[in-house]
This record gives C-alpha cells, structure tokens and sequence, in this order.
C-alpha cells in the first residue's frame, strides 16, 4: 500500500527578454498538492484551498490528468487528492505548469518504476505544450 505523499512545487514566469516560449523563472509562489490512498466512497478531491478553489472541479483539472499520463490511464481515481495554491489562475504566473508538474512528480513518487526527469518532463510538455512554464516548476 502506498503511503501518504505531499508534492510541492512553484509557480513560473515565462517569456523572458530574447528568450520568449524559452525562458522560465520560477516564483515563491507554490502549490502543494497531497496524496493519499482513497478509501472506498470517498470524494476524488478532499479539499481545494487558496488558488487552487478556482480550478475547474471536473475531468479537466490537470493534476490528476497528469498523474494518469506516468502512472497509467484512471490510475488517480485510487486515491484522494487534496491542494493548496499560492499561484493565480490565468495571470501568467504559470499555475498551469504547476499543476502538471505536482501531478506528474505525484505519479512518479508512486508508481513501481519512475520514469527519469527527462521522461517526466516530455510527458508533462506533452499537456502544456509551454517549456518555459513546465520546466521552472
């Protein structure tokens, strides 16, 4: 049985002088995301707090869509995920990046074999789509 996991990861800037959709910074702004093995009934989602309420609260919220993409198609629905976020929702502060990283790190925390840093991170661009967001978080 998988225990307990807690996933922190900071928000970015991008665009950054001559190094526009290549350049990313990241922020003291965070997301934290927890996860835990889900007990039968229980809610996907226990909590959403700070920026993280503002998420969509459907089958399009990124971190467990990027969890599945490491540890394998409907692999989230064991368990419960709970979040914390400091980073804005759409005002550039890469909150999107962040959240497939905290979903792929989770995943990759988890799963027998993890795939290398280089692999997560071609398997979280693949949803981003913005290396300058993914990378610094």
């Amino acid at each position: 049985m998988v225990s307990e996991r807690r996933i922190t990861v900071p928000g970015s800037t991008s665009n950054l002088g001559p190094g526009f959709d290549l350049l990313g910074l990241a922020l003291s702004l965070e997301l934290s995301v927890h996860l835990a093995p889900r007990p039968s009934g229980s809610p996907q989602w226990a909590e959403r707090r700070g920026e993280a309420s503002a998420w969509p609260g459907d089958e399009s919220d990124l971190v467990p869509i990027a969890f599945d993409r490491v540890a394998g198609e409907g692999a989230h629905a064991e368990f419960t995920f709970s979040a914390v976020s400091e980073i804005p929702v759409g005002r550039g502060f890469g909150s999107s990046g962040a959240a497939i990283a905290a979903g792929v790190l989770a995943a990759a925390s988890v799963v027998e074999t993890p795939p290398d840093r280089e692999q997560l991170f071609r398997l979280g661009l693949e949803l981003e789509g913005h290396p300058d967001n993914l990378g610094p978080s």
